[in-house]
């Protein structure tokens, strides 16, 4: 159960890193990453700026950034008509199609023999609010696959639906209602790491060498190699492609789990302390099998502990059901496996 008290908030950064400063145009002639650990700050802010130029005239990722608006209309349509949200989803014939075809499967439990035929009525029986975010994820989905030029990201993009997948369900254990936001931060959190396995595959490969040979975290990793965390980056790229500012807020790692939030931030916050918990169990159930994933992830849920505790058999469960119901649907997701 998740708690909350009125103590002061000590526990979290709740200021985001101001990305603006990150953002430069870089100079002419020098499209070269720079290298290694010992890069000189001004250096790795060079980086920053190279991967932000390649994001700035990349083809994929102008053309991500017009489907964001799309998502973005979509999500506000908070308190539209069915009928307007459905004209609008229909303006793209095969993601109606996509989005029918899940209504219809077995990932949300329906075992009727009269099959939803339309988006207007797939919201009366699962609730405009549902129907928005299945929306939501099979387009972000394939975003990530557009951009997906390799086995990594491929893999990369698999990893993003089952961890926003099993976020959703996470939060429903947990009996949190507010879920907006949560499916799309989970999906989009290893945005920064997708943009330089893009841009410079070579560099991300150093990186992962790296980091298995020191033990430490990607995001320790990333910072130490390029000046910025894979989580800073992929979060100044979202707010370049016009991500909403809570989508964003929402990808913020939490580096110290407490449950003194003032009740102002406490939805926002919990909100992003489910996606986090989310990113890091399904990093120990993918690095690891056997005994160890278990101490893995009983070492994350006791981190989380003073804000939520659905014990491990729960977490375990909510897990491999949402690798199932992907793998069960995974024809609509275009995917071969999770």
């Amino acid at each position: 159960m998740m708690t909350k008290t009125d103590r002061s908030h000590t526990g979290f950064d709740l200021d985001l890193l101001d990305l603006s400063e990150l953002i430069g145009i870089p100079e002419k002639g020098q499209e070269k990453a720079p290298r290694t650990e010992t890069d000189e700050p001004g250096q790795n802010r060079r980086f920053v700026e190279l991967i932000m130029k390649r994001v700035k005239g990349s083809d994929i990722f102008l053309s991500f950034a017009r489907k964001i608006k799309e998502i973005n209309k979509i999500l506000s349509m908070k308190y539209s008509s069915t009928k307007d949200i459905a004209d609008i989803i229909a303006t793209d014939p095969k993601l109606s199609s996509k989005l029918l075809s899940l209504v219809n499967s077995s990932f949300y439990g329906r075992f009727s023999d009269k099959r939803v035929t339309t988006v207007s009525e797939a919201m009366i029986i699962m609730g405009t609010e549902e129907i928005q975010f299945a929306t939501v994820n099979l387009k972000l989905l394939e975003l990530l696959q557009e951009i997906s030029t390799n086995k990594i990201l491929k893999k990369k993009s698999v990893e993003g639906l089952l961890r926003s997948v099993f976020a959703n369900e996470i939060a429903k254990v947990l009996g949190f209602k507010k879920k907006e936001g949560i499916q799309l931060a989970a999906m989009l959190y290893d945005l920064g790491e997708y943009a330089v396995i893009l841009f410079y595959p070579e560099r991300y490969m150093e990186t992962e060498i790296i980091r298995e040979k020191s033990h430490k975290d990607r995001n320790h990793s990333s910072k130490e190699i390029f000046g910025i965390s894979y989580s800073d980056l992929g979060r100044l790229i979202c707010k370049q492609l016009g991500v909403p500012n809570q989508i964003i807020r929402l990808m913020a790692p939490v580096k110290t789990p407490d449950a003194r939030i003032p009740d102002k931030y406490y939805n926002l916050e919990i909100k992003r302390c489910i996606c986090s918990f989310a990113n890091e169990t399904c990093r120990a159930d993918a690095d690891w099998s056997g005994k160890k994933r278990e101490e893995a992830i009983k070492a994350i849920m006791k981190r989380y502990e003073q804000l939520f505790d659905p014990g491990f058999q729960k977490v375990d469960e909510t897990l491999r059901s949402s690798r199932q119901k992907i793998l069960n649907n995974a024809g609509i997701f275009n995917i071969s496996s999770v």
